[in-house]
């Protein structure tokens, strides 16, 4: 059930699917966990990725 509503992934390729679950949205939210510093890492690799055309 959560596949038809949410982009369910790794978080290396989250990105890619969001890109192409949500194409045409303007704006998303999603949530990870930081518990560490490695996990500000992978989050910051995310976003820039969305950013990517």
């Amino acid at each position: 059930m959560v596949h038809a509503f949410a982009a369910v992934s790794t978080y290396a390729e989250i990105a890619s699917v969001m890109k192409k679950r949500f194409a045409g949205v303007s704006r998303l939210s999603f949530e990870i966990p930081l518990h560490h510093e490695k996990d500000r890492g992978v989050l910051k690799e995310i976003l820039q990725d969305l950013h990517r055309t």
